[in-house]
């Protein structure tokens, strides 16, 4: 995604925006849609726990400990997924990028 937004962030550095507001443009579109899965796959677990408590061993249906577990863990994978990506961003050059090179 940031690769095909590379004219519309040469744009914005040219225009004046700075490095961190680059990296927030690129980190925060790449973590609304792991917000929203998050939000999903917690509303799922709730929703399927009594489903599965037969299956599970030592942990309730609904362990508030293992969800937040769980979310943490991805949310921190799916940070640094996005970072990699919104550091090489930031540290474009705005006139290659709006040459498309």
């Amino acid at each position: 995604t940031t690769a095909a937004r590379q004219g519309e962030i040469g744009m914005r550095m040219a225009l004046g925006a700075g490095r961190r507001g680059i990296m927030r443009l690129v980190l925060g579109s790449g973590m609304k849609p792991v917000l929203a899965g998050l939000a999903a796959g917690v509303a799922a677990a709730l929703g399927a726990g009594q489903l599965l408590a037969g299956m599970l061993f030592e942990v309730g249906p609904w362990d508030p400990v293992v969800l937040a577990g769980v979310v943490g863990l991805l949310g921190v994978v799916a940070t640094g997924a996005s970072a990699a990506p919104a550091w090489r961003a930031s540290r474009m050059d705005p006139a290659r990028a709006l040459r498309g090179e």
